[in-house]
């Protein structure tokens, strides 16, 4: 996934590995490759390893070729036992020079180019939202959680994402809020795919999100917030996440924090000890008096706190008068 841009001071992209054995062929039916390659109908059942060199070789190079609507060789791809995307980008290039939606022209044959390029980025973007969900199902079988199966299905998830937002981008400048098939800037929030669902208690996470949500614990980051990203983040973004390191001021520890709830920076009022200015003070804590604030208050006034500190014995008085 070194297609996404490089975070500053940033780890290496997760290492995703090549397992792809059965070429894609460009011009056959994308649906129908379990069938044309003898994965069969009961793909589900298949071994975690075979699973995994189904899923590459058809929702992650079988999806960038009909994208690209061109045949790709997949080696090309290949980097020692590792993929890598870089070898996307030109190509995604010249895809997107080839279907960038020109400004309105004066003629009808304008006006028809542009409606035929819109269609083409929504065919698109149909396209992935329905390899998307074939990626969920990968998630949901009984050997989802075996290696490298979430790797995988993780790597599929970030490329169409990533795809599905570059389709959104050509087309922003041309798209009106009332539009249709385009839906407005809120309803493309809320049609966001993310990892995780915010709800209260332990969930359960897919295994390509819970992937993502170990890594980003082993970056550092606090339960709270690596739950936080996978909640309100696609894929992509969140993938984005796991390569910061996560630091916090020293002395902080978040052991104790919860999915729910970042306990690190609370203070704990029975335990809690306040620190002096001078080494062996003994002042004592001062409260507000809320008698006071009270009555001002009830008077229709704006209560303010005064400090009024005696350079003779050290010692602090605290009142409470109404602001004029």
């Amino acid at each position: 996934m070194d297609f996404l841009p490089h975070p500053t001071s940033g780890v290496e992209p997760l290492d995703i590995p090549f397992v792809a054995d059965t070429p894609y062929v460009f011009g056959s039916d994308f649906w129908d490759f379990p069938k044309l390659h003898g994965f069969g109908d009961q793909w589900a059942s298949l071994p975690a390893p075979r699973l995994a060199s189904l899923a590459q070789s058809w929702l992650y190079f079988g999806t960038i070729s009909e994208f690209l609507g061109r045949p790709i060789d997949y080696r090309e791809f290949q980097v020692s036992r590792s993929i890598s995307g870089k070898p996307l980008l030109p190509l995604l290039n010249e895809w997107l020079a080839a279907h960038a939606i020109t400004a309105h022209g004066s003629t009808p044959q304008d006006a028809a180019r542009n409606e035929d390029q819109k269609q083409v980025l929504y065919e698109h973007a149909r396209f992935l939202d329905a390899v998307i969900q074939l990626a969920e199902d990968f998630d949901k079988v009984s050997q989802s959680h075996v290696k490298p199966l979430p790797t995988i299905v993780l790597s599929v998830k970030v490329l169409c994402i990533t795809l599905r937002t570059v389709l959104w981008d050509l087309a922003r400048g041309d798209i009106e809020d009332a539009l249709r098939p385009w839906p407005s800037p809120a309803i493309r929030m809320r049609r966001e795919i993310v990892p995780a669902v915010d709800t209260v208690g332990k969930q359960t996470l897919s295994p390509s999100a819970q992937l993502m949500l170990d890594v980003l614990r082993l970056r550092g980051w606090c339960p709270f917030y690596a739950r936080k990203v996978l909640t309100s983040y696609n894929y992509a973004l969140a993938y984005y996440f796991t390569r910061l390191f996560r630091t916090y001021s020293p002395g902080l520890s978040h052991r104790s924090c919860s999915d729910d709830e970042c306990v690190a920076s609370n203070a704990d009022i029975f335990s809690y000890v306040p620190k002096h200015a001078r080494r062996g003070c003994l002042c004592q804590p001062k409260a507000a008096p809320m008698d006071q604030i009270r009555a001002i208050i009830e008077d229709g006034g704006v209560p303010l706190i005064r400090l009024r500190g005696s350079s003779k014995t050290g010692s602090v008085n605290c009142d409470a008068f109404t602001h004029t």
